[in-house]
């Protein structure tokens, strides 16, 4: 059985965001495309495994290299990628939206997906070539969350521990209540394996029906401030496996602590991130940017310094010195 059976087109929040979705896309130069949500066996168990593809198979698949329900639209689109370039046709941008099924404690969950790949190339003269690399994938599929109502930036990113699909050392994946992605280098052998020339970027998005069904219903309208913010730099020490949004999520736990009722924390930013000589063994600095500000009033220094030497305070206390 399949946990939540939404029909893509049927639902207004899912239609909605899809279609958002598509149209911003294609205004960055993708092409869309459409494939069958059933892939081969032998594909689906590299994907996923054993006992994920066993819950994915048909009972009666129609041919054998349609017998599973997909889990990822990107070998989908490596499908694409492959067939236009035995056809001599140059594409460098594809994305495709629809429904993937994914295997959690033997239970097959439906998920809304957005997929894309990426291929470096050289564009018209008059036309300035787009950034074709990990940052690029990476913010693409940041903007894909966030036009699904998911609070992330990029600090939320973590490394990715599935290889088959992705290169080591040039991925990323982010995961919420609800949504999942991974972003970044396609695995070069797989690419290999395709017939595909060149390498390939790319990102892969899991949404689940209720997560756009709570952002639907989520107010978004904030009231603007005519007052100007005050900000403070803080640099921290952390281990050197200490993902960087652990750090932010606990500084920004803390300074909103710190303000009180008072005035409000508007914003946590990672701004830069410092390895080498003056740090401890095994660590590494990560400096963020603190934005407060008062809905009524201009904040004054005082009040601001001394909720700031609270944050300094705090911060330490939970495992993350400041740095001098």
């Amino acid at each position: 059985d399949v946990v939540s059976r939404t029909p893509v087109g049927e639902d207004d929040a899912i239609a909605t965001y899809l279609r958002r979705a598509s149209n911003m896309l294609a205004a960055k130069g993708f092409s869309e495309c459409v494939n069958y949500p059933m892939r081969g066996g032998d594909e689906t168990r590299y994907w996923v495994s054993n006992v994920a593809a066993g819950c994915l198979a048909l009972a009666n698949p129609l041919t054998s290299d349609q017998s599973h329900l997909r889990s990822s639209i990107i070998p989908g689109l490596l499908d694409n990628v492959q067939l236009n370039q035995a056809r001599g046709n140059d594409v460098r941008r594809l994305f495709e939206v629809g429904r993937v099924f994914r295997e959690v404690d033997g239970q097959v969950f439906e998920y809304i997906s957005i997929g894309f790949v990426m291929l470096p190339g050289l564009e018209a003269e008059w036309s300035p070539a787009p950034a074709v690399d990990f940052y690029a994938a990476s913010s693409l599929l940041l903007e894909l969350l966030k036009l699904a109502g998911a609070e992330v930036d990029a600090a939320d990113m973590q490394r990715v521990a599935d290889l088959n699909a992705w290169q080591e050392g040039h991925a990323a994946g982010i995961a919420g209540k609800g949504y999942e992605g991974r972003c970044g280098l396609l695995n070069l052998p797989l690419i290999e394996s395709w017939n595909i020339r060149g390498t390939i970027y790319g990102g892969s998005l899991w949404i689940l029906p209720s997560f756009l069904h709570k952002a639907a219903r989520r107010p978004r309208f904030q009231a603007i401030s005519m007052q100007p913010p005050a900000t403070r730099d803080i640099a921290v020490l952390a281990g050197e496996t200490v993902p960087a949004g652990e750090v932010q999520a606990a500084l920004r736990d803390v300074a909103a602590k710190a303000a009180g009722d008072g005035f409000a924390l508007e914003a946590v930013r990672l701004f830069d991130i410092y390895r080498g000589k003056g740090l401890p063994e095994g660590s590494k600095s990560l400096a963020f940017t603190l934005i407060y500000r008062a809905a009524d009033r201009t904040l004054t220094d005082k009040e601001v310094n001394a909720t700031f030497e609270q944050v300094q305070r705090q911060i330490t206390a939970r495992g993350y010195p400041v740095r001098a």
